[in-house]
């Protein structure tokens, strides 16, 4: 027996094989009109998920990164903060030799103490060196100064912690109190850098040679301090330097691999747009030939 197929039930069936010829072109022209493979999720569910997924983890990157250039910027000014005052500190053990001699007289003695005093404020200055409007060496405080105008720390011995990547925090900071040593109130001269260089100061326009001498211990004590947090600092920039270029490998492994799963090969797309063109006229072209006007046509 014969099966026939009624002519509506044949129409229905090649308009929708028509329809979805229609809707492979119409997807095959937005992906090239916007050189993407994925437009919305339902395109490619499973590449769609994991490109959102990728993506999400890129924006951590890109965080992680924006960190690496703060911390940057704080190992930056922290080391030329620290190397202003290690020159300060040379000019100061140049002053102490010149001054730890007999032949001075007290004109001389109180042009040498002058000079002290003048490196003693710009190291006061170098310490309230700052990034941001934060001070550099004031640990976590919200003051505006790690210290102030008579050399008193006012800051605390927060640590600055940055997350530059998923496993590692680096400290970009040093206290004050790590630097510059800490205030001694009954003597000065054992308390921290700015007592210190007020005592010799005074030392020096008294002519009082044996504690000149013993300055200059104490000045290269102090300078060794200084050189021992630049080289701390320094290492964790070398550290921050090697993570930095790790996380910039990360960033583009992941947006090429964004990139393969959501952007065309644009003449890979283009065939494919003229493939299902083809294919669409030639649905009509046949739908055009089956469907033909029946006697009842003319007779309605």
């Amino acid at each position: 027996m014969i099966t026939r197929i009624a002519s509506l039930s044949g129409a229905r069936t090649m308009l929708q094989s028509i329809q979805n010829a229609n809707s492979e072109l119409f997807r095959a022209q937005e992906q090239v009109t916007t050189g993407r493979r994925i437009n919305r999720v339902s395109d490619n569910p499973a590449d769609a998920v994991s490109s959102l997924n990728q993506r999400a983890t890129l924006r951590r990157l890109e965080q992680y990164s924006r960190n690496a250039e703060e911390a940057t910027s704080w190992f930056d000014a922290g080391d030329a903060a620290l190397a202003d005052v290690s020159d300060r500190l040379a000019g100061v053990r140049a002053t102490l030799v010149q001054a730890n001699s007999a032949a001075n007289d007290v004109t001389s003695r109180a042009a040498l103490a002058n000079q002290i005093r003048a490196q003693r404020e710009s190291i006061l200055l170098a310490s309230n060196a700052e990034r941001g409007g934060r001070p550099l060496f004031a640990g976590n405080s919200a003051g505006a100064a790690a210290y102030d105008a008579n050399g008193v720390y006012l800051g605390d011995n927060g640590a600055v912690n940055l997350p530059i990547t998923g496993g590692v925090t680096l400290q970009v900071n040093r206290t004050g109190p790590d630097i510059f040593g800490t205030n001694n109130p009954s003597d000065p001269t054992q308390g921290d850098l700015f007592q210190l260089l007020g005592a010799l100061a005074t030392a020096v326009e008294t002519g009082d040679t044996a504690a000149i001498s013993a300055g200059l211990g104490q000045v290269d004590a102090a300078t060794k301090r200084v050189a021992t947090a630049q080289v701390q600092l320094g290492s964790r920039a070398s550290q921050l330097e090697d993570l930095t270029n790790s996380l910039e490998d990360s960033k583009v492994s992941l947006k090429s691999g964004i990139s393969n799963k959501e952007n065309i090969d644009f003449a890979e797309a283009v065939i494919n747009m003229k493939t299902r063109e083809a294919a669409y006229q030639a649905a009509i072209q046949a739908t055009a030939k089956v469907i033909q006007p029946s006697l009842m046509d003319f007779l309605r």
